[in-house]
């Protein structure tokens, strides 16, 4: 008996040893790649935020901005600087994960299982990208490490890092919004825990969460609410305006993004949960909990529009936990399944990011236009320095553009040297002065945007009253395809635009 116990300790703890090394591999692998191509659009979008932190902004809250603000500050303005950041809070996830599961299960190996299936998702490969969704994610897995240690009769003090973690997660993502709802389902639905309702404690985190997020509710209040608006109204089209197209591509991300042997793994790790009668263990209660409400929305919102893949972050986060479950503990009929998709795991994971990091590196693979995920991260150097030649012929003062990623890509290149002005919802600048002298008539702009339409002259028209051609934008996206847009030249801004600079 001793040398069984003595042996299932030295398997367990080889796997720990074979987590920690696999997160350390896998993070010092993202930090040789992120500096390795070029921004993509909303990245530059971010880095523009952290030239000007304010407390919040029309799209996120702010976190984002200062943890590109810290990495730039360190690092420099290159895409390293901008991406550090998020890429480490990768490995501080994936310890977060082995605690919570380690909590759980009362089970290194479990613990270990559940860092390694973090690991070789999909959304761990994917975080050679910054989106703000990284430390939204440090600060949900914070949370809800403290409460599965009040789930296994902790404390009522763990409630205070719960509403700490909470608050600061709310300044990173609304998403962290939908782990509140899901906690409030577990205090009315788990009898156990309904003694916590009567309690000071959680509406003492209630109370610390607000504190911490309170910045975010004064910029809207002095916004007329229009980030909160903004999300408010992005679904609910009706039923004729639905799109079926979006809501099938969502539906597929859940596999993509944990990869299809983890996927596996979570789905039968939860129908164990729900067959073992889940209201008896509030702590897997709790993380089946957090895999309902979002679900829900993310299934609602892509009826309107795509959704991203790193949305599905939190849900990510308790599949491979339930993965973890599965891999350890199974119904004899799905052995030969679970063992399967265990040792499939890591190498299709690796194999995967593998692609996808040479994919994003290198110029060779033979990716299709309709297929070439990479071409957003191609060319944007060019394309700005392509656009500022255009302007400095034309004795141009400044850019206007139609989009945001257009603005925020030319400000990332030019380093905000040069003005730009977005003629298209304004409110995405708010935190911008503009110079009034942009309004001069005498005063000549270059219109450009990322794409090339006819009514381009037509839109551009309706701000100022001279409008002429100025010229091509080039962009190099691989040695054999280069994407060209048309240039305008225009000037004598009409009052329209001038009350864009000047809105009071």
């Amino acid at each position: 008996m001793v040398a069984v116990t003595a042996a299932v300790e030295m398997g367990a703890r080889r796997l720990v040893i074979a987590a920690v090394l696999l997160t350390a591999g896998l993070c010092a692998a993202r930090l040789l790649v992120i500096g390795e191509f070029g921004l993509f659009l909303d990245e530059a979008y971010y880095w523009v935020w952290s030239q000007h932190l304010s407390a919040s902004y029309y799209d996120h809250p702010p976190l984002i901005a200062f943890a590109i603000r810290l990495g730039t500050v360190l690092f420099g303005d290159g895409a390293f600087g901008v991406r550090i950041v998020g890429a480490l809070s990768v490995a501080v996830d994936a310890w977060l994960i082995y605690a919570i599961t380690r909590v759980v299960s009362d089970s290194r190996r479990t613990a270990a299982w559940a860092t390694i299936f973090f690991n070789v998702t999909t959304l761990a490969a994917a975080a050679v990208l910054t989106v703000p969704d990284q430390p939204m994610m440090v600060f949900w897995l914070g949370a809800l490490y403290g409460l599965v240690r009040i789930a296994r009769g902790g404390s009522g003090w763990w409630w205070l890092l719960v509403g700490a973690m909470g608050g600061l997660g709310a300044l990173s993502k609304y998403t962290l919004l939908f782990l509140a709802v899901a906690v409030l389902l577990w205090l009315v639905m788990i009898p156990s825990q309904r003694h916590w309702l009567r309690r000071p404690w959680p509406y003492l985190a209630a109370l610390l969460a607000t504190a911490l997020f309170a910045p975010v509710l004064w910029w809207n209040a002095t916004h007329d609410w229009s980030s909160f608006a903004l999300h408010l109204n992005r679904t609910g089209y009706g039923f004729a305006g639905w799109r079926w197209d979006s809501f099938g591509v969502h539906l597929l991300l859940y596999p993509l993004m944990l990869g299809p042997p983890v996927f596996v793994l979570a789905v039968l790790g939860v129908g164990q949960a729900l067959r073992a009668g889940w209201r008896s263990d509030p702590a897997k209660a709790l993380l089946l909990l957090t895999m309902v409400p979002l679900p829900l929305y993310l299934a609602w919102h892509s009826l309107s529009e795509w959704i991203g893949g790193h949305w599905l972050s939190p849900i990510v986060a308790s599949g491979v936990i339930f993965a973890a479950l599965a891999a350890e503990r199974t119904a004899p009929a799905a052995r030969r399944l679970v063992a399967f998709c265990r040792r499939a795991a890591v190498p299709f994971g690796l194999a995967a990011a593998g692609i996808v990091y040479l994919a994003l590196v290198e110029t060779f693979l033979p990716l299709p236009a309709g297929a070439d995920v990479t071409a957003r991260f191609r060319g944007w150097d060019a394309f700005a320095e392509d656009a500022d030649r255009l302007r400095r012929e034309a004795g141009a003062d400044y850019f206007v553009t139609t989009d945001y990623a257009t603005a925020a890509i030319l400000r990332y290149q030019l380093r905000e040297t040069v003005p730009v002005v977005q003629l298209d919802e304004p409110e995405r600048w708010s935190y911008l002065d503009y110079d009034p002298a942009l309004g001069d008539p005498n005063a000549t702009a270059l219109y450009v945007t990322r794409w090339s339409s006819p009514s381009e002259m037509i839109r551009a028209s309706r701000f100022f009253a001279s409008v002429a051609p100025g010229g091509v934008v080039t962009r190099p996206i691989r040695d054999d395809r280069v994407e060209t847009v048309p240039a305008l030249i225009v000037s004598d801004p009409r009052n329209r635009f001038r009350l864009l600079l000047d809105p009071e």
